[in-house]
């Protein structure tokens, strides 16, 4: 058989059953169990053995509407796959491989005869963090780029021993086959374990020679989750870690939520919401045999009221707008808004000059008597205004100029009073106290 790489335990569904099992054993040979290991009793037995402590047991990857889909499984997730699930038409059910480091990764190489393209792919969360949804751990080139980013393969040799191995691989098949299988291109997906081991996991396109319609290699290789997750959201930090699949069904909408999007709402709030008499969806949908003469006997009843059921935020907000419990003020109505005519401009004119004439203004004798500031601050005082320009300034009287210098004590005190007397006042004690301190610290120097 081929050496060379490993491959997990991967068992092939086919019209919904499993129909072969493909393993590595001892020795290093890939072979394939006999057709009564094909039950899920030994299919549970298997990949149970030995399960990961970042609690992923296996992948299911499948086609659905031309689009590759894979799913994750824990321990209980496989039981229930194995048990009861609905399976694809065809898929592919693998082992869980723990990766080299604390994150999962993936090679994805692209082979051609000529030419190989390595990527090496990330995932940015701690795969043994259980505080992390499954997803947002194991996603590589399934999920979005904001969960993974991609690195450059350090050296030549795993690069080379890949392109080496890959060829012989083709040549091999080429032999088994009888030359009837010719493959010249495909994209490939490999992981490297904690003791170096290279585990081949799957193939996403391969074209061959000798096929009639050669389509172009399929270099995207794209592979989405189902929808049941959702993969645009994403966890800052452990703490806050956020849910990913989605597990509830909204009795409302009946579409797939996370279960932190699950609310609860009375019933009624829902017969609140109901604009007219009949039964309100809901409730009917949740009892199936609720009839009208049921619904008119129990509308008033406080323990039917205050039953509650989960519905999703979207259909939660809703209900509280309708039933008038989300707590809004109401807006009043706006009418028709009033000054907003055309403007008259005559009009406004007319009330400005009317304004100015009112106003008392002093005449120019009245301002040539003004001849002091006390003057002028009773004059504001009584309610007169006037214009001030350099005019009226030149008609007061100056004050004088006062050098505090060299002139003796007499005399500052004599042109403190008049200064004061001008002013309006008579008390010139503040210029006395600055004095006499003065003195005291020339007498202390």
């Amino acid at each position: 058989g081929f050496r060379g790489f490993f491959i997990p335990d991967t068992v092939v569904y086919k019209y919904q059953q499993p129909r072969s099992w493909y393993f590595t054993s001892i020795d290093g040979t890939i072979k394939k169990k006999c057709k009564d290991k094909l039950t899920a009793q030994h299919i549970k037995q298997a990949f149970l053995r030995k399960v990961s402590d970042s609690g992923i047991v296996a992948s299911f990857i499948y086609i659905s509407n031309n689009t590759r889909t894979v799913e994750f499984f824990g321990v209980e997730e496989l039981k229930q796959f194995l048990s009861y699930g609905k399976k694809a038409q065809e898929g592919i059910l693998q082992k869980f491989v723990d990766p080299k480091d604390d994150k999962n990764t993936l090679i994805q190489m692209v082979w051609s005869p000529k030419i190989c393209m390595f990527e090496y792919r990330e995932n940015l969360k701690d795969l043994y963090d259980l505080r992390y949804d499954m997803y947002e751990r194991a996603v590589t080139f399934e999920g979005e780029e904001f969960h993974s980013r991609s690195l450059p393969i350090r050296g030549k040799e795993m690069k080379k021993y890949l392109q080496e191995l890959i060829t012989d691989l083709v040549e091999h098949i080429a032999v088994v086959s009888k030359n009837k299988i010719k493959i010249n291109r495909m994209v490939l997906h490999f992981k490297l374990d904690i003791n170096e081991n290279l585990w081949f996991l799957r193939a996403t396109s391969i074209r061959c020679a000798n096929e009639a319609a050669n389509a172009p290699l399929d270099l995207n290789s794209f592979t989405r989750l189902p929808e049941t997750i959702n993969s645009k959201k994403f966890s800052v930090n452990a703490q806050t870690a956020m849910e990913l699949k989605k597990t509830v069904l909204c009795r409302s909408c009946e579409e797939a939520m996370e279960s932190g999007r699950m609310f609860e709402i009375s019933y009624k709030m829902i017969i609140n919401s109901q604009r007219d008499k009949e039964t309100p969806p809901l409730i009917s949908k949740i009892h199936p045999n609720f009839t009208y003469e049921d619904f008119k006997l129990f509308k008033y009843n406080p323990i039917f009221l205050n039953k509650q059921t989960l519905v999703c935020d979207k259909c939660f907000l809703l209900y509280t707008k309708l039933s008038g419990n989300s707590g809004a003020v109401p807006q009043p109505e706006i009418g028709p808004l009033w000054g907003t005519q055309p403007l008259d401009p005559y009009k406004t004119q007319h009330r400005r000059e009317s304004t100015s004439s009112t106003l008392r203004k002093p005449s120019k004798g009245q301002l040539r008597a003004v001849s002091s500031v006390q003057a002028l601050r009773t004059y504001s005082r009584a309610g007169g205004e006037f214009e001030f320009n350099l005019q009226n300034f030149q008609e007061l009287p100056r004050i004088p100029n006062l050098d505090f210098g060299k002139p003796k004590l007499e005399q500052q005190v004599t042109n403190q009073k008049s200064l004061a007397k001008m002013l309006g006042g008579n008390d010139i004690s503040s210029f006395l106290q600055e004095i006499y301190a003065r003195r005291r610290r020339n007498v202390l120097i």
